[in-house]
């Protein structure tokens, strides 16, 4: 890549979406790990759901659609686009998510096999 080369800065913009977007969960389960300790109802957790998915998407698409990301498109357009590019963004977090769950369940099963405890 030559110095006069345009520097394509989408990915950069998307990576930076994806990474607030997976820092909101952990957030999210914490400011609300109180709630659900303090009201004893089996319904709240599954309200809180919501806020796992909204909090996150709202916040994807706020910097997709705030960014100079396709400024010379009409509204419409830039609301769907950056709509359907923070689903994208968002179902990938929760992909990486599940992987790591997973990953995270191997080793810790593999260390106790080998360690025998």
């Amino acid at each position: 890549m030559s110095r006069n080369e345009p520097i394509n800065e989408n990915g950069t913009l998307f990576f930076m979406a994806g990474l607030v977007c997976l820092a909101c969960l952990p957030v999210i389960y914490f400011a609300t790990r109180l709630v659900v300790w303090w009201v004893h109802m089996p319904w709240v957790p599954w309200l809180l759901v919501f806020l796992f998915i909204l909090i996150p998407l709202a916040v994807t698409f706020i910097i997709l659609y705030s960014s100079a990301w396709h400024q010379e498109w009409p509204r419409a357009r830039r609301i769907v686009s950056a709509g359907l590019s923070s689903c994208m963004i968002f179902g990938v977090d929760l992909f990486v998510v599940a992987l790591l769950v997973i990953m995270g369940c191997l080793i810790i099963g593999l260390t106790r096999v080998m360690g025998g405890n």
